[in-house]
C-alpha cells in the first residue's frame, strides 16, 4: 500500500530546532537539526533521515516507515547514533485524525522490565513538520524526551550578482548603528553578495564586530527585532587552525519577520572567524578569476548535490582552499582590513 497523503506531503527537506530530555529535572539540550523525507520503492515506504548534536558531537538517525495489508496499520524501524547506537529499535502505529503517524516500540532496561518508545511525526500546519520521541515508564507514565520541530528549507538557488545587494547591505547597516550604537566596532557586508560579479545566494552576509557577547548586544540586538539562532554559537574550523575553540565562536541572529533574507554574524575583534570573512571577500576581490571559479562550483553544488543540506558541507573544504591562497596574498601584500562598511 502507498504512504497516505498527510505523510507523503512531508517530502522534501527541512531544518529545525532539537530539544532533548535526559529527565524531567535536567535542563533541555538545544541543537540545530536538519531532516530529509522521501519516498522509496514507489512510493510504498517513507524515509525520515536526521541529523542533531549532542554537547556539540554530531548526531544523526533514520525511520523507515512502511504500511501493512491491514487499513491504518503501519511497521518502522528506528535507528539513531545516540538513542539506539549499534540496536534497531521495531515500532507499530497508526494514523490519528490530524494526519500525524504514532508508532510505538520497546527497549531493554535491566534489570527491570522493557520500557516503550513513542514516536510521532506529522505536519504541524502548512510547511511546518515535527518529530517527537516520547518515553513511556513501565507503570505507563509517560515524558517527552525529544521534540523537534522544522519548517521546510528552501532548495539552494544560486543566483546572478544583483547590483542591488550593496544598497541593500548599506541600509541594512544603517539599521544596525543606529541600533547598536557604540556596540558595532564594525559593521561589515561579507560573503559572496559583497564581491562584484560573484554568483550567490540571495541572502545578504552581515558581520557585526564587537568587543563582547554579552546581555547589553543581546538586549540592543533584541532591540531592533533581530532574534539569536538557538543551537549556533560557532563556525566551521578549517583543518590545522592553530588556537583554540573559542576563536571561532559567534552569534547568529535572523531578521525581523518580513525583512529579506540575511545572516547576520556577530563575531569578536581580533578572533580568527572574525579575520577570515575579511581577508576571504577582499582577497575574491581582488581574482576575479578565482571568484569565477568559486561560483561555478556553488552552481555545480547546488545544481547536482543529491541532499540540498549538505550544502555548506560540501562547500565549507573548498572555501578553506581558497583561504589557503589568501593568507599567502595577505603576507605578500601585508594585507589588512580597511575601514568598516556601516
Amino acid at each position: 500500500m502507498s504512504i497516505p497523503a498527510s505523510l507523503a506531503q512531508l517530502v522534501g527537506n527541512w531544518i529545525g530546532l532539537n530539544r532533548l530530555w535526559l529527565s524531567p529535572g535536567e535542563p533541555v539540550r538545544i541543537s540545530d537539526t536538519t531532516a530529509a523525507v522521501a519516498l522509496i520503492a514507489q512510493g510504498r515506504f517513507l524515509t525520515l533521515r536526521y541529523t542533531w548534536a549532542d554537547e556539540g558531537q554530531p548526531q544523526d538517525g533514520l525511520l523507515l516507515i512502511g504500511q501493512e495489508g491491514q487499513e491504518n496499520i503501519f511497521e518502522a524501524v528506528w535507528i539513531d547514533s545516540w538513542h539506539m547506537r549499534d540496536t534497531i529499535m521495531h515500532c507499530q502505529g497508526s494514523l490519528d485524525v490530524q494526519g500525524s503517524i504514532s508508532m510505538q516500540g520497546s527497549y531493554a532496561a535491566p534489570p527491570g522490565p522493557d520500557w516503550s518508545w513513542r514516536i510521532t511525526i506529522g505536519p504541524e500546519d502548512e510547511d511546518r513538520m515535527h518529530l517527537r520521541m516520547i518515553n513511556i515508564h513501565p507503570d505507563g507514565k509517560e515524558e517527552l524526551a525529544v521534540e523537534a520541530l522544522y519548517h521546510a528549507k528552501p532548495d539552494v538557488e544560486i543566483v546572478p550578482y544583483k547590483n542591488s545587494w550593496p544598497t541593500e547591505f548599506a541600509a541594512l547597516a544603517t539599521t544596525f548603528r543606529q541600533g547598536l550604537g557604540e556596540l558595532a566596532l564594525r559593521i561589515d557586508h561579507i560573503g559572496s553578495t559583497s564581491v562584484p560579479g560573484l554568483a550567490a545566494k540571495d541572502i545578504i552576509d552581515i558581520q557585526v564586530t564587537v568587543a563582547a557577547l554579552d546581555q547589553n548586544l543581546l538586549s540592543a540586538m533584541e532591540g531592533i527585532d533581530y532574534t539569536p539562532r538557538e543551537g549556533i554559537w560557532r563556525d566551521h574550523r578549517p583543518a590545522r587552525m592553530d588556537g583554540p575553540e573559542t576563536e571561532w565562536e559567534k552569534w547568529l541572529f535572523e531578521p525581523p519577520p518580513g525583512q529579506r533574507r540575511t545572516h547576520t554574524h556577530v563575531r569578536l575583534l581580533g578572533r580568527h572567524n572574525q579575520r577570515y570573512p575579511l581577508l576571504f571577500r577582499d582577497y575574491l576581490r581582488a581574482h576575479p578569476a578565482t571568484a569565477e571559479s568559486y561560483a561555478e562550483l556553488k552552481r555545480r553544488l547546488a545544481e547536482n548535490l543529491a541532499d540540498p543540506l549538505t550544502y555548506p558541507d560540501v562547500k565549507d573544504p573548498a572555501v578553506d582552499l581558497i583561504y589557503l591562497a589568501a593568507e599567502e596574498w595577505a603576507v605578500a601584500t601585508f594585507w589588512q582590513p580597511g575601514p568598516s562598511d556601516g
